[in-house]
């Protein structure tokens, strides 16, 4: 088998339910009539001016090193593009290099008639237990989210009380009615939900480490599952402060790349439970390979996932093989809920959908996903 052809696909924001982001597909085809399919991302999705980036990085890395190559050699495909991404565009290529190498994956399952978990050594567990993201301007309006979320069967939130997604130039010092502000809106949303819905803070690296700690002490009788990022994931020594002050699990990991930066956490006990993101890490085997080191610190895995379908359905294949998973991150709002559509339903021709929840762990060979090709053919980068 040879990759004969690789064609990116790019969705735009309306298509995405997004005020402004974007997100790019990728397609390996072969000689054999099989092809894998894999999302390139990054966080929140990538910016009009970002494509360029992806774009010229898919392609070099098809020009250069994939195409007339067995998709089967995944580690050794993984090596020369990672090594050649390390002196080029930095992020936009490590988004490349996860994709491309997931689209692998995708294929060698599609190939082998058997998801992905199987080629791995099995399934550890038949669903995946997923978050989704609380939303809402107003504190009242997170309330009545909540309690909508609760509705739909999720068994756990997050969101970031502080509104440093918002305001990224917020100053690292909380001031005293931010603060004030944001432990009332978890009081409010714990007692709404009550006392069975886990919850989970975000605070995107906003703090330096007394307001963080502050804040921390602060939520801790309301018993967050996790406090993701109170300061600047760079910073790990910042972190080890934090978590040795605060009785709340500490996550952080989605802006790290690759096995290599992930190794410092672990050694230092900066963090309880950890966020590798598919996009950013290099793909499926790298990420096996930062659970397999965090399973020798005791640490789980609540993969960083607030991306599509097919993320998701590639994160589903890691998580349901791991033993150290413990959750996964979903987007609400994107996400088929008791017959309300969302854009998973017009990419996917069958939706990855959560109940109870939970994702049940397909039994599809690949990743785990048919893409509706025909709705994206007007989308194809030329």
């Amino acid at each position: 088998m040879k990759i004969t052809k690789i064609r990116t696909y790019t969705l735009p924001s309306p298509e995405m339910g997004r005020p402004t982001a974007s997100c790019k597909l990728v397609k390996i085809e072969t000689d054999d009539g099989i092809s894998g399919w894999a999302e390139i991302n990054r966080g929140g999705g990538f910016q009009p001016e970002e494509h360029p980036l992806v774009l010229a990085a898919v392609r070099n890395f098809a020009d250069l090193l994939l195409i007339g190559e067995d998709p089967f050699k995944i580690e050794y495909h993984w090596h020369r593009m990672f090594d050649r991404s390390r002196h080029s565009a930095g992020g936009e290529y490590l988004c490349a290099v996860s994709g491309l190498e997931m689209a692998m994956w995708d294929i060698v399952g599609k190939a082998l008639n058997a998801p992905c978990y199987n080629l791995w050594g099995g399934a550890c567990r038949d669903s995946i237990r997923v978050y989704g993201h609380l939303w809402g301007a107003t504190r009242k309006e997170k309330v009545a989210n909540a309690v909508k979320m609760v509705e739909w069967g999720y068994t756990a939130i997050k969101w970031d009380p502080f509104g440093h997604a918002a305001n990224p130039m917020d100053n690292p010092i909380i001031d005293t009615e931010r603060g004030k502000e944001a432990i009332a809106q978890v009081r409010d949303v714990r007692k709404a939900v009550g006392d069975d819905i886990d919850i989970c803070v975000e605070a995107h690296g906003a703090f330096n480490v007394n307001s963080a700690i502050k804040m921390g002490r602060a939520l801790e009788e309301f018993r967050p599952f996790f406090y993701e990022e109170p300061v600047p994931p760079p910073y790990v020594d910042a972190m080890v402060k934090v978590a040795q002050a605060v009785r709340i699990p500490i996550a952080t990991g989605e802006k790290l790349y690759s096995l290599h930066d992930f190794r410092e956490l672990f050694e230092k006990q900066a963090c309880e439970i950890l966020q590798p993101d598919l996009d950013l890490t290099g793909g499926l085997l790298a990420t096996r390979k930062i659970a397999a080191m965090a399973e020798a610190y005791l640490v789980p895995l609540a993969p960083h996932n607030p991306l599509g379908p097919v993320n998701t359905a590639a994160s589903v294949q890691l998580c349901a093989h791991i033993r150290n998973f413990i959750i996964l991150e979903t987007m609400t709002q994107f996400t088929p809920q008791r017959g309300r559509p969302g854009w998973w339903d017009w990419l996917l021709e069958v939706p990855v959908e959560v109940k109870n929840g939970q994702i049940a762990v397909p039994s599809l060979p690949g990743v785990g996903l048919v893409v509706n090709e025909k709705r994206l053919a007007e989308f194809e980068d030329k």
